[in-house]
């Protein structure tokens, strides 16, 4: 993971209102929302998978939205709701890169080996 300097970080816009977590690592590290969203392009670049920064952000808040407190609707149905929940936001996100985006954001989320989410509004 790269981590810019403070001067060079400018936050990524997502949804107006939507929670702006910090990740703590099991090594007692702290990281942002944003700094995940962007090894998460990184990660989908490799892949020839070229998102916004912005959108992808947008994807993850409407996820985290919609799997707390709910029955969890499977991958396929996640990315069918982000994709609606997002066309609401005038975001528009198929579900099969809706899908390769939760992808990436849970390989990278298990990379960094998360211990805890803290929810900031």
């Amino acid at each position: 993971m790269v981590v810019d300097p403070p001067e060079n970080r400018m936050a990524i816009p997502g949804i107006p209102g939507a929670p702006e977590p910090t990740f703590r690592t099991r090594d007692r590290e702290y990281v942002s929302l944003d700094e995940l969203i962007k090894d998460v392009c990184t990660e989908l670049a490799t892949r020839d998978i070229l998102v916004d920064a912005p959108v992808v952000k947008a994807a993850v808040q409407c996820a985290r939205h919609s799997v707390q407190g709910t029955e969890s609707p499977g991958l396929d149905g996640l990315a069918q709701q982000v994709s609606e929940d997002l066309r609401r936001e005038r975001v528009h996100l198929v579900p099969r890169l809706v899908r390769q985006v939760l992808l990436s954001y849970g390989r990278v989320v298990t990379e960094l080996d998360i211990a805890e989410t803290i929810d900031q509004l």
